[in-house]
């Protein structure tokens, strides 16, 4: 019975915390997620991507999160200076030996406005994100002596709730210094979805508490073959905050036999501090990156060294992460005439 407490009580007080979004280590990994005010936000036509992350693995219990996305610019609305984007967002991650999931199907609507005309080196964004989300467990994996009554009276095992999204975005590229910037700023589960199993009492509402993400950074043009890319990004939900400063160093290939858009390697490090409610706060962890690009296509792998109290379980093993982004163009696309600022995300 003892057993069985502690792992109701363990997936309570996950439920109770109300904040577990899923959690990337790489600030550029997923800019829809980071922000909706991303979708359709390049220079290229379509633009998929997928992710991969696990963490904890040194600590027995570990989190696998698995992300999709999709966007691009619409024929809808098309101006000389105006476009609009369209996203697909897919997620699921799994925690726990009773494999706790949070999941998620969202779609995104952006408008996009340059403020220079045709140039689109200054723009602003905006969009709304609409979609479903779900968590669910696996009672039949609980090992105990005895049933729990609650269980066997047809508690849930999976919710499904809508939950609806906003975000804002600016960026300013200098054409003749070659240096972009950005700022953007959004607003995640503003509906506040509910979110009990069931596990209080009747009609006891538990409501995902709504997480805001202020963000912003920059691309410098040091030479013609190195970029200096920093970023930061704040989160702010319920009781929990979190800060993240790094950077990336880009280094564009400057060999005869390539053009010089074709090959890229970047090396990024980024600092992760977290603050609480209750006033605890550090240094949770140091998140380093490799990225290469190839013409159209990017891969990263990035990894967090845990430097939390958590190190002395973890050995200072956060956990890995692996993205890869495809960017396709298509020939004689109208959309392209909405140029976007030449920022590599």
């Amino acid at each position: 019975m003892r057993r069985l407490l502690t792992l109701i009580l363990s997936l309570v007080c996950c439920i109770a915390v109300k904040a577990q979004d899923i959690h990337f280590s790489h600030p550029h990994a997923n800019p829809l997620l980071l922000n909706p005010a991303m979708t359709g936000l390049f220079d290229a036509d379509m633009r998929l991507i997928a992710d991969f992350r696990a963490q904890w693995q040194s600590v027995g219990t570990n989190y696998r999160t698995m992300y999709a996305s999709v966007d691009m610019k619409t024929p809808a609305f098309f101006r000389r200076s105006s476009a609009m984007g369209i996203g697909l967002e897919l997620y699921s991650d799994v925690a726990g030996d009773l494999d706790f999931r949070n999941y998620g199907v969202h779609l995104t609507l952006s408008g996009l406005k340059t403020l220079d005309g045709y140039q689109g080196r200054k723009m602003i964004t905006v969009a709304g994100k609409f979609g479903v989300i779900g968590q669910s467990v696996d009672y039949s994996k609980i090992i105990a002596f005895e049933e729990e009554p609650a269980i066997m009276n047809g508690i849930d095992n999976n919710i499904l709730k809508m939950d609806w999204s906003l975000g804002l975005g600016w960026f300013h590229e200098m054409k003749l210094k070659g240096h972009v910037y950005y700022l953007g700023f959004s607003s995640a589960h503003i509906n506040r979805p509910d979110v009990n199993f069931g596990l209080y009492d009747q009609g006891a509402a538990e409501s995902l508490h709504r997480r805001h993400i202020f963000h912003g950074g920059a691309d410098f043009k040091i030479s013609e073959s190195m970029n200096i890319m920093p970023s930061a990004v704040f989160v702010d939900q319920g009781p929990h905050r979190e800060i993240v400063i790094g950077t990336f160093w880009r280094f564009k290939s400057i060999a005869p036999n390539l053009k010089k858009k074709d090959l890229a390697v970047y090396l990024g490090a980024w600092g992760r501090w977290y603050f609480e409610f209750d006033g605890l706060s550090g240094f949770d962890a140091i998140v380093a990156a490799v990225r290469l690009n190839y013409q159209k296509t990017s891969f990263t792998f990035s990894y967090d060294i845990n430097t939390s109290s958590l190190a002395l379980a973890s050995l200072g093993r956060g956990g890995p992460e692996f993205s890869v982004v495809q960017l396709v163009d298509w020939k004689n696309n109208p959309h392209r005439r909405v140029r976007c600022p030449a920022l590599s995300w």
